[in-house]
Protein backbone atom coordinates (compact mmCIF):
# COMPACT_ATOMS: atom_id res chain seq x y z
CA UNK A 1 0.00 0.00 0.00
CA UNK A 2 0.90 3.63 -0.50
CA UNK A 3 2.08 5.32 3.02
CA UNK A 4 2.41 9.08 3.60
CA UNK A 5 6.27 9.24 3.59
CA UNK A 6 8.48 11.50 2.76
CA UNK A 7 12.04 11.40 3.32
CA UNK A 8 13.09 8.62 0.69
CA UNK A 9 12.69 9.16 -3.54
CA UNK A 10 12.50 11.67 -5.92
CA UNK A 11 10.33 14.79 -5.88
CA UNK A 12 7.27 15.17 -8.19
CA UNK A 13 4.57 17.64 -8.03
CA UNK A 14 1.16 16.87 -9.32
CA UNK A 15 -1.36 19.25 -10.36
CA UNK A 16 -4.84 18.14 -9.98
CA UNK A 17 -8.05 18.83 -12.21
CA UNK A 18 -10.29 21.86 -10.13
CA UNK A 19 -13.32 18.88 -10.46
CA UNK A 20 -14.11 15.99 -7.84
CA UNK A 21 -11.45 17.40 -4.99
CA UNK A 22 -12.40 14.88 -2.45
CA UNK A 23 -11.14 12.09 -4.51
CA UNK A 24 -7.72 13.47 -5.89
CA UNK A 25 -5.61 11.80 -3.29
CA UNK A 26 -7.86 8.56 -3.19
CA UNK A 27 -7.27 8.25 -6.96
CA UNK A 28 -3.57 8.81 -6.46
CA UNK A 29 -3.14 5.92 -3.97
CA UNK A 30 -5.24 3.38 -5.31
CA UNK A 31 -3.26 4.09 -9.51
CA UNK A 32 -0.09 4.15 -7.30
CA UNK A 33 -1.17 0.63 -5.71
CA UNK A 34 -1.99 -0.64 -8.61
CA UNK A 35 1.42 -0.46 -10.48
CA UNK A 36 3.03 -1.61 -6.91
CA UNK A 37 4.31 1.68 -6.55
CA UNK A 38 5.52 3.15 -2.99
CA UNK A 39 4.13 6.59 -2.84
CA UNK A 40 5.30 9.26 -0.41
CA UNK A 41 3.84 12.88 0.57
CA UNK A 42 3.13 14.86 3.80
CA UNK A 43 -0.30 14.34 4.68
CA UNK A 44 0.18 17.83 7.47
CA UNK A 45 0.57 19.96 4.05
CA UNK A 46 -2.57 18.64 2.00
CA UNK A 47 -5.14 20.63 1.48
CA UNK A 48 -7.55 19.10 -1.01
CA UNK A 49 -8.16 22.99 -2.36
CA UNK A 50 -4.96 22.88 -3.57
CA UNK A 51 -4.81 21.78 -6.91
CA UNK A 52 -0.99 20.87 -6.57
CA UNK A 53 0.53 18.25 -4.21
CA UNK A 54 4.50 17.26 -3.68
CA UNK A 55 5.07 13.56 -4.34
CA UNK A 56 8.05 11.43 -3.76
CA UNK A 57 8.73 8.36 -6.15
CA UNK A 58 11.78 6.21 -7.21
CA UNK A 59 11.93 7.65 -10.19
CA UNK A 60 9.94 9.21 -13.57
CA UNK A 61 9.07 6.37 -15.02
CA UNK A 62 6.90 5.72 -11.88
CA UNK A 63 5.58 9.42 -12.38
CA UNK A 64 4.46 8.17 -16.13
CA UNK A 65 2.75 5.13 -14.99
CA UNK A 66 0.74 7.06 -12.46
CA UNK A 67 -0.78 9.78 -14.72
CA UNK A 68 -1.03 7.08 -17.43
CA UNK A 69 -4.16 6.22 -15.65
CA UNK A 70 -5.43 8.97 -13.58
CA UNK A 71 -8.21 11.26 -14.65
CA UNK A 72 -7.98 13.71 -12.00
CA UNK A 73 -4.11 14.87 -12.37
CA UNK A 74 -3.68 17.29 -15.30
CA UNK A 75 -0.06 16.76 -15.19
CA UNK A 76 3.64 15.95 -13.23
CA UNK A 77 6.19 18.07 -13.03
CA UNK A 78 9.74 17.40 -11.70
CA UNK A 79 10.27 19.31 -8.53
CA UNK A 80 13.06 21.86 -8.64
CA UNK A 81 12.33 24.30 -5.80
CA UNK A 82 9.03 25.83 -3.95
CA UNK A 83 8.87 29.27 -1.46
CA UNK A 84 5.83 31.64 -0.72
CA UNK A 85 7.03 34.32 -2.63
CA UNK A 86 8.75 34.90 -5.89
CA UNK A 87 11.83 36.20 -3.67
CA UNK A 88 11.81 32.92 -1.79
CA UNK A 89 11.18 30.37 -4.69
CA UNK A 90 14.28 31.83 -6.62
CA UNK A 91 16.33 32.27 -3.99
CA UNK A 92 15.80 28.13 -3.44
CA UNK A 93 16.33 27.93 -7.01
CA UNK A 94 19.57 29.58 -7.02
CA UNK A 95 20.39 26.97 -4.24
CA UNK A 96 20.25 24.26 -6.56
CA UNK A 97 23.69 22.65 -7.73
CA UNK A 98 24.88 23.95 -11.13
CA UNK A 99 25.30 20.71 -12.78
CA UNK A 100 21.62 19.66 -11.93
CA UNK A 101 20.94 23.13 -13.67
CA UNK A 102 23.59 23.13 -16.58
CA UNK A 103 21.69 19.52 -17.79
CA UNK A 104 18.72 21.38 -18.64
CA UNK A 105 20.00 24.78 -19.64
CA UNK A 106 22.57 23.88 -22.56
CA UNK A 107 22.78 25.91 -25.54
CA UNK A 108 21.59 22.79 -27.72
CA UNK A 109 18.45 22.56 -25.30
CA UNK A 110 15.21 24.24 -26.59
CA UNK A 111 13.02 25.42 -24.13
CA UNK A 112 9.63 27.36 -23.02
CA UNK A 113 8.05 28.81 -20.12
CA UNK A 114 4.57 28.19 -18.89
CA UNK A 115 3.04 29.42 -15.76
CA UNK A 116 -0.24 27.68 -14.06
CA UNK A 117 -2.06 29.62 -11.26
CA UNK A 118 -4.94 29.39 -9.07
CA UNK A 119 -7.57 32.01 -8.39
CA UNK A 120 -4.76 34.73 -10.27
CA UNK A 121 -4.95 35.60 -13.36
CA UNK A 122 -1.74 36.47 -15.48
CA UNK A 123 -1.17 38.44 -18.24
CA UNK A 124 0.75 38.02 -21.46
CA UNK A 125 3.96 40.04 -20.24
CA UNK A 126 4.37 37.70 -17.33
CA UNK A 127 6.44 35.52 -19.02
CA UNK A 128 9.71 38.05 -20.08
CA UNK A 129 9.13 39.05 -16.75
CA UNK A 130 9.55 35.89 -15.15
CA UNK A 131 12.63 34.53 -17.46
CA UNK A 132 14.32 38.07 -16.71
CA UNK A 133 13.54 37.53 -13.10
CA UNK A 134 15.38 33.76 -13.77
CA UNK A 135 18.49 34.70 -15.12
CA UNK A 136 18.71 37.44 -12.45
CA UNK A 137 17.62 36.58 -9.26
CA UNK A 138 17.78 32.53 -9.19
CA UNK A 139 21.21 32.20 -11.82
CA UNK A 140 19.31 30.11 -13.95
CA UNK A 141 20.10 31.63 -16.86
CA UNK A 142 18.84 29.74 -20.31
CA UNK A 143 20.98 29.29 -23.10
CA UNK A 144 18.78 27.54 -25.52
CA UNK A 145 16.48 28.51 -28.51
CA UNK A 146 12.65 29.35 -27.41
CA UNK A 147 10.49 26.46 -29.41
CA UNK A 148 6.60 27.15 -27.99
CA UNK A 149 5.40 23.88 -30.36
CA UNK A 150 7.91 21.19 -29.66
CA UNK A 151 10.96 22.13 -26.79
CA UNK A 152 13.52 19.93 -25.21
CA UNK A 153 12.54 20.99 -21.64
CA UNK A 154 9.58 22.89 -20.45
CA UNK A 155 9.57 25.09 -17.35
CA UNK A 156 6.67 25.91 -14.94
CA UNK A 157 6.27 28.63 -12.51
CA UNK A 158 2.89 26.25 -10.23
CA UNK A 159 1.37 28.60 -7.69
CA UNK A 160 -1.48 28.49 -5.43
CA UNK A 161 -3.06 32.10 -4.47
CA UNK A 162 -5.78 30.23 -1.96
CA UNK A 163 -9.30 29.11 -2.96
CA UNK A 164 -11.57 30.56 -5.42
CA UNK A 165 -13.66 33.11 -4.99
CA UNK A 166 -10.96 34.60 -1.82
CA UNK A 167 -8.25 37.39 -2.52
CA UNK A 168 -5.25 36.20 -4.16
CA UNK A 169 -2.52 35.91 -1.18
CA UNK A 170 0.94 33.28 -2.59
CA UNK A 171 0.24 30.24 -0.33
CA UNK A 172 2.93 27.81 -2.47
CA UNK A 173 4.81 28.55 -5.38
CA UNK A 174 6.60 25.85 -7.05
CA UNK A 175 9.19 25.74 -10.00
CA UNK A 176 9.84 22.36 -12.38
CA UNK A 177 10.15 21.07 -15.37
CA UNK A 178 7.06 19.21 -17.06
CA UNK A 179 7.19 15.04 -16.93
CA UNK A 180 3.98 13.92 -17.77
CA UNK A 181 -0.05 14.88 -18.63
CA UNK A 182 -2.65 12.66 -17.05
CA UNK A 183 -5.69 10.64 -18.83
CA UNK A 184 -8.13 14.18 -18.11
CA UNK A 185 -9.01 13.65 -21.66
CA UNK A 186 -10.57 10.64 -21.51
CA UNK A 187 -13.65 12.22 -19.57
CA UNK A 188 -14.16 13.95 -23.22
CA UNK A 189 -13.80 10.86 -25.55
CA UNK A 190 -16.66 9.36 -23.36
CA UNK A 191 -18.86 12.08 -22.53
CA UNK A 192 -22.56 11.36 -22.33
CA UNK A 193 -23.40 13.97 -25.57
CA UNK A 194 -21.22 11.60 -27.64
CA UNK A 195 -22.80 8.34 -26.70
CA UNK A 196 -25.38 7.09 -29.15
CA UNK A 197 -27.36 5.93 -26.73
CA UNK A 198 -27.75 7.28 -22.87
CA UNK A 199 -30.26 5.11 -20.54
CA UNK A 200 -31.58 6.23 -17.01
CA UNK A 201 -28.51 4.69 -15.54
CA UNK A 202 -25.41 6.41 -17.56
CA UNK A 203 -22.59 7.21 -15.56
CA UNK A 204 -20.44 10.54 -15.77
CA UNK A 205 -17.75 9.88 -18.04
CA UNK A 206 -14.95 11.20 -15.79
CA UNK A 207 -16.53 9.50 -12.20
CA UNK A 208 -17.01 5.87 -14.51
CA UNK A 209 -13.27 6.60 -14.89
CA UNK A 210 -12.47 7.56 -11.70
CA UNK A 211 -14.49 4.51 -10.14
CA UNK A 212 -12.20 1.99 -12.17
CA UNK A 213 -9.53 3.24 -10.78
CA UNK A 214 -10.43 3.32 -7.27
CA UNK A 215 -11.66 -0.39 -7.98
CA UNK A 216 -7.71 -0.93 -9.20
CA UNK A 217 -9.42 -2.15 -12.32
CA UNK A 218 -7.42 -3.29 -15.83
CA UNK A 219 -7.10 -5.51 -18.59
CA UNK A 220 -7.68 -9.77 -17.33
CA UNK A 221 -10.14 -7.83 -14.41
CA UNK A 222 -12.77 -9.47 -13.59
CA UNK A 223 -15.46 -6.68 -12.14
CA UNK A 224 -19.06 -7.20 -11.61
CA UNK A 225 -21.29 -4.69 -11.85
CA UNK A 226 -24.40 -5.45 -9.76
CA UNK A 227 -26.81 -2.18 -10.97
CA UNK A 228 -26.43 -3.75 -15.08
CA UNK A 229 -26.33 -0.78 -15.97
CA UNK A 230 -25.33 1.36 -19.82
Amino acid sequence: MSAPCVNVGKRFIFHFVNDLVDFKLPELKAVADYFSIQLGFDPKSYDKQDPFIVVTLENEKQAKQITSRTVLVRSVYNYWAEGTSREELYQNIKQLKDTFKEAYCSPSRSFKINIESYNLKQDFQTIPKRLQELAEHANLDLQGPVNLSSPDVSFYFLEYYGSQGTKPVAKKLYFGTWVADGQKHLAQRYDLKKRHYIGNTSMDARLSLLVSNLALAGPGSWVLDPFVGT
